[in-house]
């Protein structure tokens, strides 16, 4: 009978054994799957963060050349303006024309840049 007793112990001592390595199993199982998770998630940040680099690089390139091409445009104007002065060619008009489309310039500058 005793022998019979430490069978029955011994059964279900294994039985408890073969359930907790079945958990051991399920939890390495989601540990990996979780590392896996992770790895694809850092990829994918580390993707984004080159994107957003880039567009930040881009958005820096496209507001330096607004920049240049309203400062070539104000040059532009500003030696019409003298040499109309200087030549004593231009009239009136001429001269208000140029201002009124360099105060343009000036103002499709500034509404660019505030968007950027």
């Amino acid at each position: 009978q005793k022998h019979e007793q430490i069978k029955a112990v011994l059964s279900k001592s294994q039985h408890r054994e073969l359930e907790l390595q079945a958990q051991i199993a399920e939890v390495q199982s989601a540990h990996v799957s979780l590392q896996d998770q992770l790895s694809k998630q850092q990829a994918e940040n580390a993707s984004l963060k080159e994107d957003l680099q880039g567009v930040k690089a881009e958005d820096s390139l496209r507001t330096s050349q607004e920049l240049q091409s309203y400062k070539d445009e104000v040059e532009r104007l500003s030696a019409k303006l003298k040499q109309c002065a200087e030549h004593g060619k231009g009239s009136k008009e001429t001269l208000e024309k140029s201002m009124a489309e360099l105060a343009q310039k000036h103002e499709q500058t500034k509404s660019a840049l505030s968007k950027s």
